[in-house]
């Protein structure tokens, strides 16, 4: 919820949303803008599961290839 009360904060007045078709999308947008009315649910911009990479940091993603490149050699 830190999301929406920060972009709660932002001194620009929106006047359409769009959010992926997902509650909590739903809900940081009302938490950011519970003026606005209009939120658009955009399937297109979906997020993207990197399943074992997922919340991994580039770091940890460049340390798990160059381990596996190793091994294969």
């Amino acid at each position: 919820m830190a999301q929406g009360e920060v972009l709660r904060s932002v001194k620009c007045l929106p006047r359409i949303v769009f959010v992926i078709p997902l509650g909590r999308t739903l809900t940081t947008a009302n938490l950011a803008a519970p003026f606005i009315e209009t939120h658009v649910k955009e399937p297109p911009l979906l997020e993207i599961n990197f399943g074992a990479w997922e919340g991994a940091t580039r770091e940890d993603i460049t340390q798990t290839i160059t381990g596996r490149v190793q091994e294969s050699d």
